[in-house]
């Protein structure tokens, strides 16, 4: 079952310790983006549903 879009109820998005730069991307345009391929595989799992594993 593919993981459902949400609604976030506010805030701002901001840059942080780990990130040079921050952006909502719609999800049909995500395999596009560059990533290393663990976080690629995140992205994945989640939007296939499945929960976050040990690998």
């Amino acid at each position: 079952m593919p993981a459902q879009s949400r609604v976030l109820p506010g805030g701002t998005l901001r840059v942080s310790d780990e990130s040079l730069e921050v952006a909502w991307f719609r999800p049909e345009d995500v395999a596009g983006l560059p990533m290393v391929p663990a976080v690629r595989k995140r992205l994945d799992d989640w939007r296939a549903g499945r929960g976050p594993v040990v690998r």
